[in-house]
């Protein structure tokens, strides 16, 4: 099986090449993870221990207001 998935995915690289064009391969967090959550809550620590940077209240702002934490930890 992962042969033709192999296969199938050669082949349509080709394909993309043959035309110019490039593949591209995307990759996103597992944000699930453990390890992910973890970052996330260092990372708003460390904001929220530094107030006072305009730009970051501002994001901070607009953050809060289109965001949908609805089903979020």
């Amino acid at each position: 099986m992962k042969a033709e998935i192999t296969e199938i995915v050669r082949k349509h690289r080709t394909a993309l090449r043959a035309s110019r064009l490039n593949p591209v391969q995307d990759s996103f967090h597992d944000s699930p993870s453990a390890s992910f959550r973890l970052q996330c809550e260092r990372e708003c620590l460390f904001v929220a221990s530094h107030p006072g940077d305009p730009l970051e209240s501002d994001t901070l702002n607009r953050i809060g207001e289109i965001a949908d934490p609805d089903g979020w930890v």
